[in-house]
Formats: C-alpha cells, sequence, structure tokens
C-alpha cells in the first residue's frame, strides 16, 4: 500500500482534531505515519525534535531510521514497541493493521522514563553542531514518565489504532462485496437438540470468527466447540431452566473461542424448535459480538469502583440531596464531621425529617443553599455552620452546585464540605493574639512617650541648674566650663525630645538630630548670623539611640570647638556639617570649618582639650575611625559601621 492509499483511507482531519484533544489531555505526542515514513497526523511534538532533532540532516537520519525500522521490531503478541531512538528519547509505535497486513503506524513518545543523561545530550550538541545552551534546555523540558502511565495511555492509542483498521477493513469488505447489509454482524445458527449441538445451518459471516460455514455444516466442528470451556455448564443450566418454565425465547450472554484461540463475549437470542409431541428438536440462534460492550461494562465497573473509592476515602465531606433537603448519598468523611457513626447513620437522621431540620443552623440558611444553587450553574461556595449529631457546631467549607437528576427533567444538589472549625478557631485566636500585642505595644508606646519627656525635662532641669548656678560665678573660664556642659546635657535631652515626637522610639533621624542641635549651638554662640554661616548637608538615616547620641555628641563638641576658636575677632567663616551612608553599611560623618585651623603641635589623640578627648572616646565607642587635616581649617571625619536594628 503506498503513501497515497494509506492517506486515502484515513480521515485525516479528523484524527488530527482527535489526536490534538488527546494531547491537550495526557501531554503526549502522537503521530500517524504511512509505512514509508511519511507524517500524515503530528501534535503536540516537543521543542528537541522539531527545532533540534529533525532540523538538522544528521541527526534526521536517526529520526527517519526510528520512524521506518526500529518500529517495526514487535514480537508477536505484542500491541505496541517501545524502545529509544537514535537521538537518546523513548517513543513508541502501534502498528495500523488492516485485514492482517500493517499499512501504517501510530506513534508516541519523545518523552524518557528517567532523568536525562545530561553528559550523553551535551556529547551529541557537540556531534551534530546545536548550540549546547537552548539544546540543554530543549532537554529538560522533555517530561520523565513512569512505564505504567505509558502503559495507560498505550491502551487508547492501541484500541485507535484497532479502530482505524477496523474502518478501513469495513470500508474496504462494503466496497468489495457493494453492500454493507452483507456484513452484517449477527451471525445466525441453527442446530440439534442432540449431543454436541450439530450445526444444521449457519450464516457465511461466521468467518469473522474465524470458521467457514462448511465446516460446521459438514460436521467437522459442531455448536459446542465454540462454547468456552467455562460457560457450557452455566449455559446448559440457563437453557434447562427456561424450558422447564416454558420459555421458547430467551437470550443468553456467554463467551465463544474463535479460530485463532480469541475469547470473545456474544449476545445470544435463542428460540427453541419442538414437535408436534412437544419435543424440543433445534435451537435458532442469533449471535451478535458484545466482546467491545462488555469491555465498555468492565471499563466502567472499574471507573465506578475506582470513583467510589475516591469519594469514600476522600477527606472532605460530599454529599447528594433533593430540593426538598432529602438526602440521597453521603461519604464517610461527611458522616464523621458530623459526628455520625456512618454514612447510612447519617442519611436516615435526615431523611426521618429535612437537612433544613437536622444539620442546618436554621430554615432560612437551607433556603439558602437553595436558592443560591438554582440561580447559577457553577459551583456557589461559602462559609457555612452545621449542627453535629451530638449538638456541636462545625464549621465547613461548602461547595455546592444544581445537577440533573437521575430520572426525567428532576434536578438534586450535590456538594462538598471542608471542616475548617480549628482553623477558625486559631483564626479568632490570632487575631485576639494580635489584638492583646496592639495593646501591649500600644501601652509600651504610651510608656516609652513618657520615659522619654521625663529624662528629657529632667535633663533640662539639670541643664536649668547649671544655668542659674552660672550666673553666680565670676570667673570667664569655669562659666565657660559649665556652658559647655550645658550643651552636652541638651545634646543628650535632644535626643529624647526628638524621640518622644516621633512615633518610633526605637530610632532617630540622624540628619534631623544633628540638623536641630547644630542650629541651637549656632543660637547659642552665634551673635551675628552673617559672620558664621551653617551649611548642613546630611542624608536622611535612622540609627538607634545607641549610635544616636554619640554622633549628636561628637557633633556637638566639634561644631562648640569650631565655634569658640576658628574665627576670632571679627574674622568670618562657614561650618559645613556633612552626613551620609555608602551601600556598605559605613557612616561618614563630617564638621569642617574655613577658619584658623588647629595649631600645628596639637595631637587630637593626645591632648588636654576635653572636647577632643571626648570625641576620641566617642568615635572608639562607636567602633569607628577619626581623621583630622588642618588644611584651610580644621576638618574631622568621623567613619563607622551602622549597626543592625534588631
Amino acid at each position: 500500500m503506498t503513501h497515497r492509499d494509506f492517506a486515502e483511507l484515513i480521515n485525516t482531519e479528523e484524527l488530527q482534531s482527535l489526536c490534538e484533544q488527546f494531547t491537550r489531555l495526557t501531554g503526549f505526542v502522537t503521530a500517524i505515519l504511512d509505512m514509508e515514513g511519511n507524517v500524515l497526523v503530528a501534535t503536540g511534538w516537543r521543542e528537541i525534535c522539531t527545532r533540534f532533532h529533525r532540523s538538522a540532516p544528521a541527526s534526521a537520519v536517526r529520526c527517519h531510521e526510528s520512524d521506518t525500522m526500529l518500529a517495526s521490531r514487535l514480537r508477536e503478541g505484542d500491541q505496541f514497541c517501545m524502545y529509544r531512538c537514535g537521538n537518546g528519547l523513548v517513543d513508541v509505535a502501534v502498528p495500523v493493521v488492516v485485514d492482517g497486513k500493517q499499512v501504517g503506524r501510530l506513534y508516541s513518545g519523545q518523552f524518557l522514563l528517567e532523568p536525562p543523561d545530561m553528559a550523553f545530550f551535551r556529547a551529541q550538541a557537540a556531534e551534530f553542531g546545536f548550540d549546547e545552551s537552548p539544546y540543554l534546555e530543549a532537554v529538560r523540558k522533555v517530561p520523565v514518565v513512569t512505564e505504567e502511565r505509558v502503559r495507560l495511555v498505550m491502551d487508547f492509542l492501541c484500541r485507535l489504532a484497532e479502530m482505524i483498521g477496523e474502518a478501513e477493513l469495513a470500508n474496504r469488505r462494503a466496497r468489495n462485496n457493494g453492500l454493507i447489509a452483507e456484513e452484517s454482524p449477527a451471525v445466525l445458527f441453527r442446530w440439534k437438540a442432540a449431543e454436541g449441538w450439530p450445526v444444521s445451518y449457519v450464516s457465511n459471516n461466521v468467518v469473522q470468527f474465524g470458521y467457514t460455514a462448511e465446516a460446521f455444516m459438514s460436521g467437522v466442528i459442531r455448536c459446542s466447540a465454540l462454547l468456552y470451556p467455562e460457560d457450557i455448564q452455566r449455559i446448559t443450566l440457563e437453557i434447562q431452566q427456561y424450558l422447564s418454565s416454558g420459555v421458547d425465547r430467551f437470550q443468553l450472554e456467554h463467551r465463544i473461542i474463535t479460530r485463532d484461540g480469541d475469547i470473545r463475549w456474544v449476545s445470544n437470542r435463542m428460540v427453541v424448535e419442538r414437535d408436534a409431541e412437544g419435543t424440543v428438536t433445534h435451537y435458532r440462534g442469533v449471535v451478535l459480538d458484545i466482546s467491545e460492550r462488555k469491555r465498555t461494562e468492565e471499563a466502567l465497573r472499574i471507573s465506578e469502583r475506582r470513583y467510589r473509592d475516591i469519594v469514600e476515602g476522600a477527606p472532605v465531606g460530599i454529599f447528594r440531596s433533593t430540593p426538598g433537603g432529602k438526602l440521597l448519598a453521603a461519604n464517610p468523611a461527611l458522616a464523621r464531621i458530623l459526628k455520625y457513626a456512618s454514612p447510612e447513620e447519617l442519611i436516615q437522621a435526615i431523611n426521618q425529617k429535612s437537612v433544613a431540620d437536622v444539620i442546618f443552623v436554621d430554615l432560612e440558611r437551607w433556603q439558602s443553599v437553595v436558592s443560591d444553587s438554582l440561580n447559577s450553574d457553577a459551583w456557589n461556595i461559602r462559609q457555612e455552620p452545621f449542627r453535629c449529631k451530638d449538638g456541636s457546631i462545625v464549621i465547613l467549607n461548602f461547595y455546592h452546585r444544581v445537577v440533573p437528576g437521575t430520572s426525567g427533567d428532576s434536578i438534586e444538589f450535590e456538594g462538598f464540605g471542608e471542616d475548617i472549625t480549628e482553623a477558625k478557631r486559631a483564626v479568632e485566636a490570632l487575631r485576639e493574639s494580635k489584638e492583646r500585642l496592639r495593646a501591649s505595644l500600644a501601652e509600651k508606646n504610651v510608656l516609652l512617650h513618657e520615659i522619654h519627656h521625663r529624662v528629657k525635662n529632667n535633663m533640662m532641669i539639670v541643664n536649668t541648674l547649671l544655668d542659674i548656678q552660672a550666673d553666680s560665678i565670676t570667673d570667664a573660664q569655669t562659666r565657660s566650663f559649665f556652658r559647655e556642659c550645658q550643651n552636652r546635657i541638651s545634646s543628650l535631652a535632644q535626643v529624647h525630645e526628638q524621640l518622644y515626637r516621633s512615633r518610633d522610639f526605637a530610632s532617630v533621624d540622624l540628619a534631623e538630630y544633628i540638623g536641630n542641635l547644630a542650629s541651637r549651638l549656632f543660637s547659642s554662640f552665634v551673635k551675628d548670623p552673617e559672620r558664621v554661616i551653617l551649611k548642613v548637608n546630611a542624608e536622611r538615616i535612622s540609627m538607634n539611640i545607641d549610635q544616636s547620641i554619640p554622633c549628636g555628641m561628637i557633633v556637638n563638641e566639634l561644631v562648640s570647638n569650631s565655634l569658640k576658636y576658628a574665627f576670632p575677632g571679627a574674622r568670618k567663616g562657614e561650618i559645613d556639617i556633612r552626613l551620609n551612608a555608602d551601600p556598605e553599611g559605613w557612616i561618614s560623618l563630617t564638621v569642617a570649618d574655613n577658619g584658623v585651623g588647629l595649631p600645628e603641635e596639637v595631637d587630637i589623640r593626645n591632648t588636654q582639650s576635653l572636647g577632643l578627648q571626648l570625641v576620641d572616646l566617642l568615635v572608639r565607642q562607636l567602633g569607628g575611625h577619626l581623621e583630622h587635616k588642618n588644611d584651610g581649617g580644621a576638618s574631622f571625619l568621623v567613619r563607622f559601621r551602622k549597626k543592625e536594628e534588631d
């Protein structure tokens, strides 16, 4: 059969649509090829194949070899062949057979059964000249599946291949014979009521079971030879029961064995023939192959069992009811949540009254559920309180909707509920805990506000006492010492003032603090604001109180020192304060003036000046470094690392 013959015998558009749906549902790729390797249908092919393997001539040769040669290595009895293609992926091939001859192949694949061997694919990228990075990325996208899942998927594809072959075989027979009626699936039998049931007539289409009519009519094969041995006793007993009850028309379902040894299920509609004395002489039967129906019924039975296992094993409560409130079904989880011993006990308790009377807190809530369900085809979701058998209340995330009933135009409700009682209690406990914490924090904030306020006031009282004492001191140097002490106390008091005025009691805006501190010092020392100018260029840096106070004291000492000594007489100048932070967390604080500078003999780390001694001590407290320059005035740079706030 040529590519054109096979392409014409299948409906490629319908199969393309079917395979696309299959790929969307399972994630497995598909392809239908003729015996020459021509692709007739393809869906979901992986990037590694379309972009790399099949686009490069050298690797495409391996793809063609897999398409035409490897897939033909089916062992006798195998429904499909799973193999590793030449480019390292796993493919699966199913033959499409028409009248015993393979005419094409149905493929899936482009997956792996275990995580990819990246070394293999890296070597393959080098061999075929693929760009390694995107190629290996495409490899990582290849799904890894289990053989069990492959076999489940292949059950469908094998059946699809059979259907393609069967459809073509039926079409070919119809074309050859001219009439589809001649290919009736029902086989007509007439056999004698004698040992072995010898056949007196059988229609030619018995060939579908591998036998010829001549073999039966000649007596070579008797009707009983078709029967599956394990069914013979049951068939005989059922026929005797019908005959003893006077029934001459009945239907049996049993198994037969084809000439090839296959087991088929058939429906046998039988009619009893009797002579004038009423003795049974013959049986007539219309035998129809129902194997597919039996397979469907078995699949449905398995599906129902699985569905039942899911429902009965689900951790959430599942139910079905009438709009009137009668419970039709419930799973064990719902009974357990509502504290009943079993679903049967729950159903019995509710159906003696109604859902609204037994498990809903009040009738209005049930009526609301009914109204929501009737007004929407989608799932309705709510948090609903339910009454348990012992009278306690549980809260469920309750999902419900309308579904068609089991008869006529009736409707039913179905839904499920997840017990969130403990979760709700935990949320409520957390809310109450947060409320208590919020109240506690508010109380602490008030306390901290009051503490900072009182500390600031106490320091200002000390400052006032020093001021009063200073008024009684006649010695100018002593009065100066008092003023310096007052400035230092003020710098400390200002930290606490800024803290109690802010909402954050743990940190200080260092730029604002330094600016206010320097401005206060200027107000205290500078009588002519045009003679000495203050410049502050500070980033907004939030800093804890342990580092803020030393910084303020340093600024206090250095600015005070500049104001007292840098501009003697009527000399004009400026004092520049800079504050910034680098990405590594280092803070730089610079206090510089363009005054007369420090005397050359002054060693800032070994000096009699109390102010510079304090500066050196405070820099050490910060764990920082102090640098001094005396070029065009005095310049001090303090660098330290900011501590992370707890």
